[in-house]
């Protein structure tokens, strides 16, 4: 397993010194200066595709810092080497013309030999500046490369002294940043895409946990500012979800509690992000429409007041998690997840298709069967659909490049409106619950909320019933 890791300058001085590294240490560290400049075009040519010219000890090195959405690369990776020459213009590949240099880093690379439970490990830190021409600034990061359960026993120890964090961009990136004060690209947005064809059940699990690791780090800055919008928080929600629904379809592996893990800091995570987004869409879509048709109630302009100092607590107190160490904590744990290379139980898991169409089977046949009867579903009832329709539409976005065609995208399609339509119904019972925090004895400004979501979703019920029979009609996929 590699890991590259982010620590701050403070830390990196100390490192050598804690005494579980000196206990581990088995020879002398090596260390050296090290001066790596990069290169690019005035408009950025190669940075927009995603890549990087640096010039290191007279050898040229032309390397990747974003992933391409289908390619499998864990989030804890620095880059990844194209090709290297003593000259750039013997590279294979063409590069563009009227080069200059970027930016560069100064500073002094030193390696460690451990052991580790009784595996060699290498410890390696990169400590120095990051210069560009109008500004520079300090520079850690931390490379560990060795056996997965080692290296991920050496980095949760070394969290539990240093504050330490998965990188979000790669050090070209940063150095790219610091150059022309822009944040590049994220390395991954929205829903993992599997390449159709090539990779175990267990590399798909862990491409699928890695790209979902890399989304929550990109939003996790943005959803942490309370004054930003609504979508941040939503987006790295759904991220959750669809992370937390990986670690239910794929089969277990040799380490369950590493996933265990993984799994309860991403409830604890869902259960922050829950309150959040649940008084952004009370505030931002459910109370406005009312207060727009009642313009003089008093009563419902207090009731948003105090709903708008809910909303500022719930997310304060996700700004407050999304930067603290247990965030840090889950993230690593996701990023060992995702660059482990797991030992198979006894009994190999089917190719991809096969696991695949069992997983989306049985999941559908747990929606059809609930469905069955959908006029005769209460409340409860249909929230319970709402939930396998999720489950079962992550499974299906996951797998889809797998069984490619109109049939695919038009089943997800009507899966999504009944999902959606269900959402909306669903809303009747959030917001009573929220207006129950807000007063235990609702009153009329309550009531009028609960009346105006009442109405739109007994309006909505006849929608989900005709969603449930375009849905029905189509044919599965994966059959």
């Amino acid at each position: 397993m590699e890991l590259a890791l982010v620590l701050t300058t403070a830390d990196a001085a100390r490192l050598h010194r804690l005494p579980a590294i000196k206990a581990a240490r088995t020879g002398r560290s090596r260390g050296q200066a090290v001066r790596v400049v990069w290169h690019d075009t005035l408009d950025r040519t190669l940075a927009a595709d995603g890549l990087a010219l640096s010039e290191q000890r007279g050898a040229w090195r032309l390397e990747r810092h974003r992933p391409e959405p289908t390619d499998p690369w864990p989030p804890a990776t620095d880059h990844r080497l194209i090709e290297e020459a003593s000259d750039p213009n013997t590279l294979s590949t063409p590069l563009p013309d009227a080069l200059t240099t970027v930016a560069a880093f100064d500073g002094r690379r030193t390696a460690f030999t451990l052991t580790i439970g009784g595996e060699p490990v290498t410890m390696t830190l990169l400590d120095g500046v990051l210069r560009a021409v109008a500004a520079d600034r300090p520079c850690s990061r931390l490379f560990l490369e060795g056996a997965g359960v080692a290296v991920r026993e050496l980095v949760l120890l070394l969290a539990d002294h240093l504050t330490l964090s998965i990188p979000v961009q790669s050090l070209a990136s940063e150095a790219l940043r610091l150059a022309d004060g822009t944040t590049p690209e994220p390395r991954r947005i929205g829903a993992p895409v599997l390449p159709p064809e090539g990779l175990s059940t267990h590399a798909a699990f862990a491409h699928i946990l890695g790209h979902l690791a890399d989304v929550l780090l990109h939003l996790a800055p943005l959803a942490a500012d309370i004054e930003s919008g609504t979508v941040p928080v939503h987006q790295m929600r759904v991220a959750v979800r669809r992370a937390r629904s990986a670690l239910s379809i794929f089969p277990p592996v040799e380490d369950t509690v590493v996933l265990s893990r993984g799994a309860d800091a991403l409830r604890d995570l869902g259960h922050m992000l829950g309150p959040a987004r649940d008084w952004d869409v009370f505030m931002t879509e459910t109370a406005p429409p009312v207060e727009a048709a009642l313009p003089d109630q008093a009563n419902l302009r207090a009731l948003s007041r105090a709903g708008a100092r809910r909303r500022r607590a719930a997310r304060a107190a996700l700004s407050a998690y999304l930067t603290s160490a247990e965030f840090r904590l889950l993230s690593i744990e996701l990023a060992c997840l995702a660059a482990a290379e797991w030992t198979l139980p006894d009994t190999e898991p089917p190719p991809l298709n096969e696991f695949a169409a069992g997983v989306l089977r049985a999941r559908w046949k747990k929606l059809v069967h609930v469905g069955k009867s959908l006029e005769d579903l209460d409340n409860p009832g249909l929230h319970g659909l709402r939930l396998k329709a999720k489950r079962l539409r992550y499974a299906a976005e996951f797998f889809a490049p797998l069984f490619p065609g109109k049939a695919t995208s038009r089943f997800i399609r009507r899966l999504s409106v009944l999902q959606e339509r269900l959402g909306l119904f669903n809303d009747t019972t959030v917001a009573e619950t929220l207006l129950r925090e807000l007063n235990a004895s609702p009153g009329y400004a309550s009531g009028l909320i609960l009346g105006f979501t009442a109405a739109r979703g007994a309006g909505v019920r006849p929608k989900i019933a005709a969603a449930w029979a375009r849905f029905r009609r189509r044919e599965p996929f994966w059959e």
